[in-house]
Protein backbone atom coordinates (compact mmCIF):
# COMPACT_ATOMS: atom_id res chain seq x y z
CA UNK A 1 0.00 0.00 0.00
CA UNK A 2 0.90 3.38 -0.66
CA UNK A 3 1.64 6.11 1.79
CA UNK A 4 -0.84 8.05 -0.11
CA UNK A 5 -3.25 5.38 0.09
CA UNK A 6 -2.43 4.62 3.65
CA UNK A 7 -2.77 8.40 4.42
CA UNK A 8 -6.55 8.57 3.19
CA UNK A 9 -7.39 5.47 4.53
CA UNK A 10 -6.56 6.89 7.83
CA UNK A 11 -8.24 9.94 7.59
CA UNK A 12 -11.60 7.99 6.47
CA UNK A 13 -11.25 5.92 9.72
CA UNK A 14 -10.64 9.08 11.82
CA UNK A 15 -14.08 10.87 10.14
CA UNK A 16 -15.92 7.86 10.16
CA UNK A 17 -15.77 7.94 14.17
CA UNK A 18 -15.67 11.57 14.38
CA UNK A 19 -18.99 12.66 12.71
CA UNK A 20 -20.94 14.53 15.42
CA UNK A 21 -23.75 12.12 15.75
CA UNK A 22 -23.65 8.93 17.74
CA UNK A 23 -25.47 6.70 15.75
CA UNK A 24 -23.62 7.70 12.49
CA UNK A 25 -19.74 6.88 14.45
CA UNK A 26 -21.05 3.50 15.60
CA UNK A 27 -22.22 2.36 12.37
CA UNK A 28 -19.31 3.89 10.36
CA UNK A 29 -16.95 3.07 12.89
CA UNK A 30 -17.99 -0.35 12.70
CA UNK A 31 -17.97 -0.37 8.96
CA UNK A 32 -14.38 1.05 8.69
CA UNK A 33 -13.33 -1.54 10.74
CA UNK A 34 -14.58 -4.26 8.86
CA UNK A 35 -13.99 -2.89 5.27
CA UNK A 36 -12.11 -0.15 5.26
CA UNK A 37 -8.53 -2.15 4.38
CA UNK A 38 -10.22 -3.84 1.63
CA UNK A 39 -11.62 -1.08 -0.38
CA UNK A 40 -10.02 -0.24 -3.71
CA UNK A 41 -9.99 3.13 -4.92
CA UNK A 42 -13.14 3.63 -6.63
CA UNK A 43 -15.19 2.23 -3.27
CA UNK A 44 -13.07 4.54 -1.26
CA UNK A 45 -14.17 7.32 -3.16
CA UNK A 46 -17.81 6.17 -3.05
CA UNK A 47 -17.75 5.81 0.66
CA UNK A 48 -15.46 9.76 1.13
CA UNK A 49 -18.61 11.11 -1.03
CA UNK A 50 -21.15 9.41 1.52
CA UNK A 51 -18.86 10.47 4.48
CA UNK A 52 -19.39 14.57 2.84
CA UNK A 53 -23.06 14.20 3.84
CA UNK A 54 -24.79 15.52 6.37
CA UNK A 55 -25.16 12.80 9.06
CA UNK A 56 -28.67 13.24 9.77
CA UNK A 57 -29.41 12.45 5.82
CA UNK A 58 -26.93 9.68 5.87
CA UNK A 59 -28.12 7.56 8.76
CA UNK A 60 -31.43 7.71 6.97
CA UNK A 61 -30.13 6.88 3.65
CA UNK A 62 -28.01 3.68 6.12
CA UNK A 63 -31.02 2.88 7.55
CA UNK A 64 -33.52 2.79 4.52
CA UNK A 65 -35.44 5.13 6.05
CA UNK A 66 -35.25 7.51 2.96
CA UNK A 67 -34.63 6.66 -0.64
CA UNK A 68 -31.20 7.33 -1.71
CA UNK A 69 -30.97 9.40 -5.24
CA UNK A 70 -29.21 7.33 -8.29
CA UNK A 71 -25.51 9.00 -7.27
CA UNK A 72 -25.46 7.77 -3.69
CA UNK A 73 -27.26 4.50 -4.20
CA UNK A 74 -23.36 2.48 -4.42
CA UNK A 75 -22.13 -0.73 -3.70
CA UNK A 76 -20.63 1.27 -0.72
CA UNK A 77 -24.03 1.82 0.79
CA UNK A 78 -25.62 -1.56 0.43
CA UNK A 79 -22.17 -2.08 2.17
CA UNK A 80 -23.31 0.36 4.79
CA UNK A 81 -27.14 -1.31 4.90
CA UNK A 82 -26.20 -4.94 4.83
CA UNK A 83 -23.56 -4.07 8.01
CA UNK A 84 -26.66 -2.19 9.49
CA UNK A 85 -28.90 -5.24 9.11
CA UNK A 86 -26.63 -8.30 10.57
CA UNK A 87 -26.04 -5.72 13.41
CA UNK A 88 -30.12 -5.64 14.21
CA UNK A 89 -30.50 -9.90 13.85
Amino acid sequence: MTKALEARKKQLRYRSTHTGSKDTELILGQFANKHLESLGESDLDKYEHLLNIEHNLLYRLITNKKIPDKELDTSVLQMLRMLTLNCIK
